[in-house]
């Protein structure tokens, strides 16, 4: 069955920009301290703080460059991504809408993070206090988006009726 497209929302528009610039801010401090650092700089974290692995100061790009192009990847699939059927059940359309836009609200929201942990990557290279904590709000937001969008997804897939075909239902939904 072809649907018609849900536009994103001006909340995701705005969750879009924010995380590119979150994202893109780690990049041009990075660029703005690169002269400054170290030949060596910190690399690993022990689980008090310290560094307990050091690396050349070229390695402080590699927290952005990965999570700049994670990010576009995740945004593209929020914007471009219309599907929401699942086990080879179609949801109905207040279900599909309702999926599709926790889908889109928990991947920009997870952009965000991404970009939060960029910059936790780049100050804790460059031994500012604020990485470690970062560190700890960019996985704590991970792991609670993720948890509860799925939670909220996979409630809205069983709570719904489905489309009919045939004069039945078929399957229970994604995963259940």
């Amino acid at each position: 069955m072809k649907r018609e497209r849900i536009p994103l929302s001006g909340t995701d528009w705005f969750l879009n920009g924010i995380s590119l610039a979150i994202a893109l801010g780690s990049i041009v401090y990075a660029a703005a301290i690169y002269s400054d650092l170290p030949d060596q700089v910190p690399t690993h974290f022990n689980f008090a703080g310290e560094a307990d692995a050091w690396g050349f100061k070229a390695n402080i790009w590699l927290g952005p460059i990965i999570m700049v192009p994670t990010i576009l990847a995740l945004l593209a699939i929020a914007v471009f991504n219309q599907k929401t059927n699942s086990n080879g059940r179609e949801l109905s359309h207040a279900g599909h809408v309702k999926v599709l836009k926790d889908v889109r609200r928990m991947l920009l929201l997870l952009c965000v993070s991404l970009g939060v942990m960029s910059w936790a990557i780049v100050l804790s290279m460059s031994q500012h206090e604020a990485g470690n904590i970062l560190t700890i709000i960019s996985l704590v937001m991970l792991l609670g988006v993720s948890l509860l969008y799925t939670i909220k997804m996979l409630a809205t897939a069983k709570r719904d009726p489905g489309l009919e075909s045939d004069g039945e239902t078929r399957g229970r939904g994604p995963f259940l």
